[in-house]
């Protein structure tokens, strides 16, 4: 993981009224063009790290919502995507890219020496809806070095409750699980733009080096309107009244286990898990930006071994063989990206031909 990248002093303003007397110019004609060049750059710095779009209201994302389009699957293996919805144009250019050809040029080349910081805002809406939104977005490569994912809770859960619904259970897991899984699989499969614009090659994938989850506290409610989800199914979750809202805390420990479930890959888990070691450098978990833990994934990927007993169906014995078949290749994937490796020797498998999860998975079963 690069290091952090230290913070940027704000820039001094006056130095370009300064400029300009020395240059003997009246100050009303000074722009960004007639200042010099190392100046303009810092402010480039500075713009391009600047949010792109203002914050999605949470007291109007019911007309939000009204705006936002569902993508087709395109081949993701999540059990439900149709609640996940996303703007029409996900990936706005910055404008700074549009004013002229030469500050076009300048832009593209000071994008080239920043950090590819992404920070995408999730609200989940009633308990059922995710609405991404690219908040800042410095440059469009594939790979990022640092993905905060803010989610955002609004609205209560509205309409019958049912079994299967949102947080309820059912056979895998909750609706609102797959819809998370599914906003990760889909960013790691085609990238900020969200779905896939020509024929995907299997093995290019965008690159997290480090996963932020952040769970964030919605403003102006009183703690104890706050309380496990309306959806979840649960007989006893309508006695308290008063708490309508789903809790912040709850939604963090929620999204942890899952992850949690995902990395462990026990059965048929290791389907989806998979896509985590196979693309995520680091996941570190926030409360209202603050960390309260972290995974570092090249750890658990090397103390992770899978085994069966001999008496294990045959299903979980191919996944068990896939596991085995699919590790050593992963990590000499892993170091290829420049993603942390433990447990692995300078020389070890580095010559390792890669196949997917999937690939050594159906291997496994063709052999029976």
């Amino acid at each position: 993981m690069s290091p952090p990248r230290p913070e940027m002093a704000p820039f001094p303003v006056e130095h370009l009224s300064h400029h300009s007397r020395i240059q003997g110019v009246a100050h009303s004609a000074t722009t960004l063009m007639t200042i010099p060049r190392e100046v303009r750059n810092r402010i480039l710095e500075e713009v391009l790290l600047q949010p792109t779009i203002a914050l999605p209201n949470l007291d109007t994302v019911e007309n939000l919502l009204k705006e936002r389009i569902e993508l087709p699957p395109q081949g993701l293996t999540a059990w439900s995507t149709k609640d996940a919805k996303f703007p029409h144009s996900p990936c706005r250019i910055h404008p700074i890219f549009l004013v002229n050809q030469q500050l076009n040029e300048e832009a593209s080349a000071t994008a080239n020496l920043l950090p590819s910081n992404y920070v995408l805002d999730v609200i989940l809406y009633q308990e059922v809806y995710l609405l991404p939104t690219w908040i800042v977005m410095p440059k469009l490569i594939q790979s990022a070095d640092i993905l905060t994912c803010n989610f955002r809770i609004a609205g209560s859960c509205g309409g019958p409750v049912q079994h299967y619904s949102g947080f309820g259970g059912g056979d895998g897991a909750g609706p609102i699980s797959w819809i998370i899984y599914s906003l990760f699989e889909r960013l790691i499969y085609y990238g900020p733009w969200w779905k896939a614009t020509g024929k995907e090659d299997e093995q290019k994938r965008f690159i997290i080096r480090q996963l932020e989850v952040n769970i964030m506290t919605p403003p102006g409610i009183q703690p104890e309107s706050f309380g496990p989800p309306q959806s979840s199914g649960n007989p006893h979750r309508g006695k308290n009244k008063t708490a309508m809202v789903l809790s912040p805390m709850y939604l963090f420990d929620f999204i942890r286990q899952y992850i949690w479930i995902l990395l462990n890959m026990q059965n048929n888990w290791a389907n989806y898990g998979h896509l985590l070691y196979e693309n995520v450098g680091r996941i570190v978990f926030k409360l209202d930006g603050e960390v309260k833990s972290d995974v570092d994934v090249a750890e658990v990927l090397h103390k992770l071994n899978n085994t069966c007993p001999d008496d294990a169906s045959l299903s979980r014995r191919q996944l068990a063989e896939a596991f085995q078949d699919w590790k050593p290749r992963v990590m000499a994937k892993r170091k290829s990206l420049g993603l942390s490796v433990a447990g692995m020797d300078d020389s070890e498998d580095a010559d390792l031909e890669y196949k997917s999860f999937a690939q050594c998975h159906n291997d496994a079963r063709v052999r029976g």
